[in-house]
């Protein structure tokens, strides 16, 4: 006789943090910052955890691991639930694509943080301040032309 193993249908909480890799305090928190709708509660007042509710625990956990804030993963689940069920297929692949937008928003971000740093480093004292248009302009200057108090007034001018 073949015996198959089926899962129970619900869980307590520390049977479905163990399998997500959680635990169930982070599961709580979930619950209190309204990423993890509330569960329903067995005969014995506890928390009770079905397929719905791992997969979405899944979700959220593989979305942390990737570095997404847990703010921006509970905005992505409540804004995608007029279109589809958070925990659908389509729901999800909507949630995926508004995070790839928001990270890729932040990438251009640092990258624009960064160039302004590293020019600043590289032109070094108050040029470094100055935009890129008047820097060009100020390189086509012989050398010495450009006294320290003129450079104060370009600065202030120009913000």
């Amino acid at each position: 006789m073949h015996s198959s193993f089926v899962p129970p249908r619900q869980v307590k909480i520390g049977d479905a943090a163990a399998f997500v890799g959680s635990t169930p305090r982070a599961i709580r928190h979930y619950h209190e910052i309204g990423l993890l709708p509330e569960p329903e509660r067995g005969g014995d007042d506890r928390r009770r955890y079905g397929y719905e509710d791992m997969i979405r625990l899944l979700w959220i956990r593989r979305m942390a691991d990737a570095g997404i804030a847990l703010d921006d993963i509970r905005d992505a689940f409540t804004s995608d639930t007029a279109s589809a069920t958070a925990d659908s297929g389509e729901g999800i692949a909507g949630i995926l694509e508004r995070l790839e937008e928001t990270l890729a928003e932040q990438e251009a971000e640092l990258r624009r943080q960064r160039t302004a740093v590293q020019r600043m480093r590289t032109e070094g004292s108050r040029m470094g301040l100055l935009s890129d248009f008047v820097t060009e302009r100020l390189r086509s200057l012989p050398e010495g032309s450009l006294r320290q108090d003129d450079l104060d007034t370009l600065l202030v001018t120009e913000r």
